[in-house]
């Protein structure tokens, strides 16, 4: 080769013998040093740090593949140099928009180079960088005279990126189905143009123009797809803050003087009900907030509860906090300590509610002892008088409250993920509000955005309460979003700049926590005074979350990442416990600095609890998360709470059902969704009891599944849905057949007697409570049928 490029050959190694070739390939071991120009910066400092768990993500790239010709690989002697010119150039290139080049091909089929933007770095805006790397890579040809031609395609959206290869090369990469897209757009585009995907086009629009081409098949789509011929750069700036200061808030006015006038008459003993319902990251909390300080609280007891996406089945969780307070307790206290003080403080608020008192066990939580009036009640009647015990205690506490001259006001957050239970005394409780001195307040998202992201289930979603005032809270008005602007920016050296104002205005729409995060970055990139109008404004929120994690070390990611799995609010310790290699200190010292970046705010000192300060930053981190990467931590998550939270009294069912159900422990996802299920069934939440035995069956086979149907039949029945009971009973029956179980059979056939005596088909029920009888008759142990015979069927053979 020439003087500028040196030319490398391999030579095969000669026989040294043992000893010696051990130490040869000792010594010609590469350095760190070496190898560290190889691997790009964020991937060999996570490998440094020992987080390589963590290097495989799910997140928004906007991938970049350039096709080249012109390179005569066998005939030029100047080919290599010619390949490393381009490839160095278009390295710069993609430095230049903070994208990374992660692949080069050369073979029968062409070369091409890919570029990644959003991967392993996301910046907020990278669909943006990519395309405005895409405008001067096309250029390639007038830069380069050995090139005949040069095309690009372009496609965003959700790639997996991570380590790719085999045991003995790996490389990092990313690749999804927009990325694949991405290289069937290269590989029709013209020579110097640059073809797109939709998702491309629409991401960067607002900065870039398009022409939109007829649209072709590819490989392995059903139909053509659109494709777009990006054009040119047609304008826009990028800023963004780090200061993410919340201390007023702005605009909302109507919606404060709603809540506030709820409050106002609740104390002239006028209850009433506010729903307010928006979209994640419109307010919601911060609106109640700010109605509250501006109320005045001095005359107010406050008592707050909120659902919660695992405990979506847990009996009465939306009002756990609630009813402990309205009894003077502490939640956090043991067991055995509010099991002492129970008695006292349902006797302080109403002496006749006393012999009740057991009912209240699974509200609470505890296991309390049963008395003769408790048990003597069947299901439906112990369920009824629960609810009304509950609803006693909160008419006591207000009307308590009101004779000290005082208002009870009760917040319930996060309605969108509320229980059954929860519901059901919501709906009973609201409807004897206006009648008491009460503001009760609570806030959801509205139904289409309330589902479960893992779990597709709205069965406990609450629509509109009976007298409530609905607050629909939208996004910001453009005046509100100015003012919230002006305030941020104050004292910057953008608080004059009125082109910024309205980017930011336009990217927003209007959401708050959008435009709080723009700002955040605004502030961040404004920093060093030479970034601040470079790139155009991010149009992504989960590309701007990621954004704002990126900035972390590689350990404060980890714990981030970690928490996303344990849910909105976390303690520190069960972060430690799915990170083996980190001491207790060092999780708390990286989230103090997570928390100063008011990414996870403290939540309570004892036990050590942090929180996300948004869902969709704890949503985007989790999503990030690779479906394997899940599984391990759910299972790591899991098995610590089996053998460090969980206790014959607190045996947190919902928590492993959960957990377990999203792990790699087969055997413990079957245990916990029965336990939890039965757990459900005896504590009369028959919903949730039916949710946990559905999503049980598809993971049993033969007669495993016999002891779930029952179940179901059983629990569907109580609930008077008939044919689904008689689809599940019958469903038994057939399994109990199959494995030759005469027990099951029996108990199947008991249960569809009773099932159909409720349906007053006395003659039917009759017939099946008597081969239910048959049954029992040829079981081998008289003792096992003595024990397990219902009274139904003991009533027709009294023998």
């Amino acid at each position: 080769g020439s003087d500028s490029c040196p030319a490398y050959a391999i030579v095969g190694r000669p026989d040294l013998g043992p000893v010696a070739a051990g130490a040869a390939a000792q010594a010609s071991q590469p350095s760190v040093a070496y190898l560290e120009p190889w691997l790009l910066p964020t991937v060999e400092r996570r490998l440094r740090e020992g987080q390589g768990e963590f290097l495989t993500e799910l997140r928004p790239v906007a991938a970049l593949f350039m096709a080249f010709d012109g390179i005569d690989y066998d005939g030029d002697e100047d080919a290599p140099c010619k390949l490393d010119e381009l490839v160095r150039w278009v390295q710069h290139e993609a430095t230049a928009v903070g994208g990374s080049v992660l692949q080069l091909t050369v073979g029968d089929k062409g070369s091409y180079l890919y570029l990644a933007c959003g991967a392993p770095i996301s910046h907020g805006d990278d669909v943006h960088r990519c395309a405005a790397a895409a405008v001067n890579l096309r250029q390639a040809t007038a830069k380069f005279a050995f090139l005949s031609s040069v095309r690009l395609g372009l496609g965003f959206g959700t790639a997996r990126t991570g380590a790719y290869g085999s045991r003995q090369r790996r490389t990092y990469g990313a690749l999804g189905v927009e990325t694949n897209l991405a290289a069937r757009m290269m590989g029709v585009a013209a020579d110097g143009a640059a073809y797109a995907s939709d998702a491309f086009a629409r991401a960067c629009q607002d900065s870039f123009s398009f022409r939109a081409l007829p649209p072709r098949m590819f490989k392995g789509s059903a139909e053509p797809v659109k494709v777009f011929e990006l054009l040119a750069h047609t304008g826009g700036g990028l800023v963004t803050s780090d200061d993410q200061r919340r201390e007023r808030l702005i605009g909302r006015v109507e919606e404060v003087a709603v809540l506030s006038e709820a409050m106002m008459s609740a104390r002239l003993g006028r209850g009433m009900i506010v729903q307010l319902t928006a979209s994640a990251g419109m307010g919601k909390s911060r609106l109640i907030a700010a109605a509250l300080a501006s109320a005045g609280t001095t005359d107010l007891e406050v008592l707050t509860g909120a659902a919660q996406s695992y405990a979506r089945t847990a009996p009465y969780r939306a009002w756990d906090s609630v009813i402990h307070a309205v009894l003077g307790l502490d939640p956090r206290d043991p067991s055995a300590e509010r099991i002492a003080k129970l008695p006292a403080a349902v006797d302080d608020l109403e002496p006749s509610l006393s012999a009740r008192l057991p009912l209240l066990a699974p509200v609470l939580d505890l296991h309390l002892e049963g008395n003769f009036l408790v048990d003597s009640m069947n299901p439906e009647l112990r369920q009824a008088s629960r609810q009304d015990l509950l609803i006693t205690l909160l008419r006591k506490r207000a009307e308590r409250l009101a004779s000290l001259g005082r208002t009870l006001v009760i917040v319930l957050e996060d309605l969108h993920a509320i229980d059954p239970l929860s519901r059901e005394l919501l709906e009973s409780f609201a409807r004897l509000v206006p009648d008491l001195p009460v503001a009760l307040f609570t806030a959801g998202r509205p139904e289409r955005q309330a589902a479960d992201q893992e779990r597709r289930s709205t069965s406990g979603a609450v629509q509109y309460l009976m007298g409530a005032t609905q607050l629909l809270l939208g996004p910001l008005r453009p005046h509100e979003a100015e003012q919230l602007i002006a305030e941020r920016l104050h004292g910057t050296s953008f608080d004059a700049d009125t082109a910024l104002v309205a980017k930011l205005l336009e990217r927003a729409e209007g959401n708050p926590f959008y435009l709080e995060v723009l700002l955040t970055e605004v502030a961040a990139r404004g920093a060093d005074g030479s970034t601040a109008a470079d790139g155009e404004l991010p149009t992504n929120l989960h590309s701007l979350i990621l954004a704002r994690l990126d900035h972390l070390s590689e350990r404060q990611q980890a714990n981030v990442k970690v928490a996303s799995v344990i849910g909105r609010e976390f303690q520190a310790r069960w972060v430690h416990a799915c990170l083996a290699d980190r001491t207790p200190t060092e999780v708390v010292e990286d989230l103090e600095v997570t928390r100063r970046f008011e990414l996870t705010p403290l939540a309570v000192r004892d036990p050590l609890t942090y929180r996300f300060d948004h869902t969709i930053t704890r949503d985007v981190t989790y999503e990030s998360l690779p479906h394997e990467l899940q599984l391990e931590l759910h299972t790591r998550l899991a098995r610590f709470v089996e053998g460090s939270v969980a206790s014959e009294a607190d045996p947190q069912l919902d928590l492993l059902a959960f957990h377990f159900e999203r792990s790699r422990d087969t055997d413990k996802r079957k245990t916990y969704l029965w336990r939890a299920g039965r757990a459900a069934q005896e504590n009369f939440a028959h919903e949730a009891a039916v949710d946990y035995f559905m999503r049980l069956l598809p993971l049993l086979s033969g007669a495993e599944r016999l002891e779930p149907q029952l179940a179901l039949g059983e629990v569907t029945s109580f609930m008077g849905d008939h044919a689904a009971a008689e689809e599940h009973l019958r469903g038994a029956l057939a399994t109990a057949q199959e494995a030759s179980d005469r027990l099951g059979l029996a108990s199947a056939q008991r249960l569809l007697g009773e099932l159909f005596e409720r349906r007053g088909d006395h003659t039917t029920a009759r017939v099946w409570l008597e081969k239910a009888v048959r049954s029992c008759r040829e079981l081998d142990d008289s003792a096992e049928r003595i024990a397990k015979l219902p009274a139904a069927v003991d009533d027709l053979e009294p023998s």
